[in-house]
């Protein structure tokens, strides 16, 4: 693996296109675990995914988490955002698990899907910005625009 290459897979600094999203972060990751699963399920006979479905995952989640960061900043953004998005996430799925062992559900019912809601809100926005909003034209202060290489 080349230099590039490597500084593509995981390094979260400069930026990304959309293509190169697309392209090679989520059909390649996607490819990989779908690969991991289909080694669980048809090599190794299991009912459930296990540990080469374990193995994909771990081989992916850090190039996809520098990816999301440089798609960030080819919009202009921070890769903070991400951490916030990840932040939120964590709260909503905190605040539905021990909620649901401390209030009756039916009591707690419009909380959990207040906080399905926000998650959902803010994994949305991310995703529209990894997935369809055009980077900045020219150079900002992540790095050159990646179309004009």
């Amino acid at each position: 693996m080349g230099a590039a290459m490597w500084r593509f897979l995981f390094s979260p600094k400069g930026r990304i296109s959309r293509r190169d999203w697309w392209l090679k972060i989520y059909f390649g990751s996607l490819a990989i675990v779908t690969l991991g699963l289909a080694v669980d399920l048809l090599l190794l006979k299991r009912e459930a995914p296990g540990p080469a479905s374990d193995v994909a995952l771990l081989l992916v989640i850090w190039p996809v988490i520098a990816a999301y960061i440089k798609r960030l900043h080819d919009v202009g953004r921070s890769g903070w955002w991400f951490l916030a998005a990840v932040l939120v996430d964590l709260l909503c799925i905190g605040a539905i698990y021990f909620g649901s062992r401390h209030f009756d559900p039916r009591v707690a019912a419009p909380y959990y899907i207040g906080a399905v809601g926000v998650g959902f809100a803010v994994n949305a926005t991310l995703l529209f910005f990894m997935f369809f909003v055009p980077g900045q034209r020219g150079v900002n202060k992540y790095g050159p625009d990646p179309l004009m290489r």
